[in-house]
């Protein structure tokens, strides 16, 4: 369980899931280190839900969006 701390880096994370050595070593970097969360999603939409969750519901954002290029749900160049 991630203890939440005063002053901690919210974080979010949108990459694939068949990137893990990205998302891993972040998640596991990040679950190291006090003073900052991640919180990782693997498509653009899981993602715009968590975004809008925090933002709207909790009522304030996250601090970093990381945001991967090559998501399976963005139509890169299509209509």
């Amino acid at each position: 369980m991630t203890t939440i701390h005063e002053g901690d880096l919210d974080i979010l994370l949108v990459e694939e899931e068949d990137a893990p050595s990205i998302g891993g070593f972040l998640q596991a970097a990040m679950d190291r280190e006090q003073g900052y969360r991640l919180h990782w999603e693997t498509k653009l939409k899981d993602a715009w839900k968590a975004w809008e969750k925090r933002q709207i519901q909790e009522g304030w954002p996250f601090d970093l969006i990381l945001l991967g290029l090559g998501l399976p749900d963005v139509g890169m160049g299509k209509d």
